[in-house]
């Protein structure tokens, strides 16, 4: 098949973040999370609501995450809101609430969204809203057991114009985390929200996404709430095709590319609902690092598990 035609621009200033970190696992967590923070931060139309730093604290547009050692788990901790104003639609701000535990011996973190809008918090209390969604609620963030120190790289591109972000973080070449916020393409009639919200501390394998619903939404049609969706792909039988035919074509001799819609069995949510902007699955044959094309001018490239992203054409590091 021909490469696909991109629906956005892309920028790739946040991509092969190596962050090598073999001894201290607190630095190592704090760096992790500082560069997320800083990518979420520089895409279009995203903006810092509040922050606290465990000293100073208000919902004040100010970032007080100013470099990693702001980032305290503890009684008094760090938190910040991130949000995007108009994601779902005129007037429709979306929010991200990053949270550290207040345990000083764990890195967990609550992970929270709303549409209402965050209000509230201080050193010692996270903000919250009405409509609050936990797509973490003070546990491992990133799919790693790890006590000690390790190296890892973080990969996050957005659209030039705001509407789609995406992190990937990878750690002995599996994903371990994949993030993303981003606006629905083509989605259908009537959905009021039309925007998609994933943490996932896992690989980014078939399996993990379309056997479990972990795409999360909200709709405000009765009766409003938040719901989740599959990842889909295009299937025979029993299975993703890519799954069944794991080869490349027979007839083209090219590695096929599949695009990724979104699905809902919830109740009173159920369908597909649209698609995502220049996303794929890729053949399971594939390496993590492989490009399309393979001449070392990637347009496209496996980020890991089964998952393609456009890339700039840059050496990508996968560790």
């Amino acid at each position: 098949m021909a490469l696909p035609t991109l629906s956005k621009s892309w920028v790739f200033t946040k991509v092969n973040q190596a962050i090598k970190e073999q001894f201290d696992y607190r630095d190592g967590a704090r760096k992790q999370l500082y560069a997320i923070k800083d990518a979420i931060k520089s895409w279009t139309g995203w903006t810092v609501k509040g922050s606290s730093d465990a000293v100073n604290a208000a919902m004040d547009g100010v970032d007080r995450w100013t470099d990693y050692s702001k980032i305290i788990w503890d009684a008094n901790f760090s938190w910040i809101v991130l949000e995007k104003p108009n994601a779902g639609g005129p007037g429709k701000d979306f929010e991200i609430l990053i949270a550290c535990a207040t345990s000083p011996t764990t890195d967990n973190l609550y992970v929270h969204l709303s549409w209402a809008g965050f209000a509230g918090g201080n050193i010692s209390t996270r903000p919250t809203a009405v409509d609050t969604y936990q797509l973490l609620n003070n546990v491992v963030w990133r799919n790693t057991a790890a006590t000690t120190g390790f190296d890892c790289v973080i990969h996050a591109i957005s659209s030039s114009d705001g509407d789609v972000g995406r992190i990937f973080m990878l750690k002995n070449n599996v994903v371990i985390l994949y993030a993303a916020f981003e606006t629905a393409n083509n989605p259908v009639t009537g959905w009021t929200h039309p925007y998609y919200a994933a943490w996932a501390a896992l690989d980014t394998t078939f399996a993990i996404f379309t056997d479990t619903a972990r795409l999360i939404c909200y709709d405000a049609n009765a009766p409003a709430g938040w719901f989740a969706n599959y990842l889909t792909c295009e299937s025979h039988v029993n299975n993703t095709t890519p799954e069944r035919v794991p080869y490349y074509n027979q007839f083209s001799g090219e590695s096929p590319l599949y695009p990724v819609g979104a699905a809902s069995t919830a109740a009173n949510k159920r369908g597909r609902h649209g698609q995502l902007y220049d996303l794929w699955w890729g053949s399971p044959t594939r390496r993590v690092g492989d490009t399309y094309p393979d001449n070392g001018n990637g347009q496209f490239v496996d980020v890991g598990g089964n998952l393609v992203i456009p890339w700039n054409g840059s050496l990508y590091v996968p560790l």
